[in-house]
C-alpha cells in the first residue's frame, strides 16, 4: 500500500512538472518569437528529437525541459504535500460537520448551540470516540486518485 502511494505521489509530481514545463514552453516561446525578428517557429526552434526538449532558446542556447522540471521540482513536491494536507482536513472537518449535526439533532439543538455549549474541541473528540470514528489511511490515495487522470486512475 505504501509503495502504492509512493508511485502515485511520484506520478503527480511527473505530471505536474511536464504542466510547468508545457507552460513554460509556451510563454517563453511565444516572447522569443517576438523578439525573433521575422523568424518562423520553424526557422527558431529545431523539429524532431532534439525539439521535444527544448522549451526555449536565447543567444543561441537551449534551455531544456529537464531543466525546467529540476527547477521546479522542489516547490512542486511542497504543493503536493500542502494538496493531500488539505483534502486531509477536509475529510475530518466534512466527518465532523455530520458528527455535530447528528448529535445535535439528537438532543434537540442546532448545531451552533450544541457547540456554544460544549466547545468545539472537546465535543468532536468526544463524538469521534462515541462514533468510534476510524480515518481511513487512504485519505493520501483519495488525494492523488483525484489528481490523476484516467490511465493513472487504475494503476
Amino acid at each position: 500500500m505504501r509503495q502504492r502511494s509512493t508511485q502515485r505521489r511520484g506520478t503527480l509530481v511527473k505530471r505536474s512538472l511536464q504542466i510547468i514545463a508545457s507552460l513554460a514552453l509556451a510563454g517563453v516561446g511565444w516572447v522569443l518569437l517576438e523578439d525573433s525578428e521575422g523568424l518562423t517557429a520553424a526557422e527558431t526552434f529545431p523539429r524532431g528529437e532534439d525539439a521535444a526538449n527544448i522549451v526555449a532558446r536565447f543567444d543561441g542556447v537551449a534551455v531544456t525541459e529537464e531543466e525546467v522540471m529540476a527547477a521546479a521540482e522542489r516547490e512542486l513536491v511542497e504543493l503536493d504535500r500542502q494538496r493531500r494536507q488539505l483534502i486531509s482536513n477536509t475529510a475530518r472537518q466534512v466527518v465532523h460537520q455530520r458528527l455535530i449535526a447528528a448529535e445535535a439533532e439528537s438532543r434537540g439543538l442546532t448545531p451552533e448551540d450544541l457547540v456554544a455549549t460544549e466547545g468545539y474541541d472537546d465535543l468532536v473528540s468526544r463524538l469521534e470516540r462515541k462514533y468510534r470514528v476510524e480515518y481511513m489511511t487512504g485519505l493520501d490515495t483519495l488525494a492523488m486518485n483525484r489528481s490523476a487522470g484516467p490511465e493513472d486512475a487504475g494503476s
